[in-house]
Order: structure tokens, then C-alpha cells, then sequence
């Protein structure tokens, strides 16, 4: 259920802060046997990890001047991708 933004996060994990603390309580529900309840808990984590992905420097306008790098990554069950561009600053 939470294997796309597991990726996207981890595509991303190194321009976020702290990110091991911030996602420790969605691991939690990823243990075998643990049965998933979507609690305010784990709503209030996945809202701070969406607000880490738009802040800056991890994501910014695009600059159509500038070349794109696509990443792809796939499974059986899913694709996922990923258009990005490297700046300088």
C-alpha cells in the first residue's frame, strides 16, 4: 500500500532532514503481523514528509532550458518514474 511513496521518499531521503526519525512510525507499519490502521499518527508523518518533498532545494520550478534526467524503476506489479533536473546551486 505504501511501496510508491516508499520510492518517491527514498529517491528523495537525502535532501530531507532528520528522515530515519521522521519515517520511523510508517515503518512500524510495514512489520510482519502488524495489522494497518491508518491513524492520526501516522497521517500527521506522511504530511511532513510530503511538506520536506516541496520545500526547498528538493523540488523547484522547472527550467525548460535545461536538460531532464528520467529515472525508471519497475516491478511486475508497478513503474515507477521519476523527470528531475540537476542545478548547480
Amino acid at each position: 500500500m505504501l511501496g510508491p511513496f516508499w520510492g518517491l521518499f527514498g529517491y528523495y531521503h537525502k535532501f530531507i532532514p532528520r528522515y530515519a526519525k521522521i519515517v520511523e512510525p510508517l515503518f512500524s507499519l510495514t512489520k510482519k503481523e502488524r495489522i494497518f490502521i491508518w491513524t492520526p499518527i501516522y497521517q500527521g508523518t506522511f504530511v511532513t514528509l510530503k511538506r520536506c518533498l516541496i520545500a526547498n532545494p528538493v523540488l523547484t520550478k522547472l527550467d525548460f532550458s535545461q536538460p531532464f534526467v528520467i529515472n525508471v524503476d519497475w516491478s511486475i506489479r508497478e513503474v515507477g518514474v521519476i523527470m528531475s533536473q540537476k542545478f548547480e546551486k
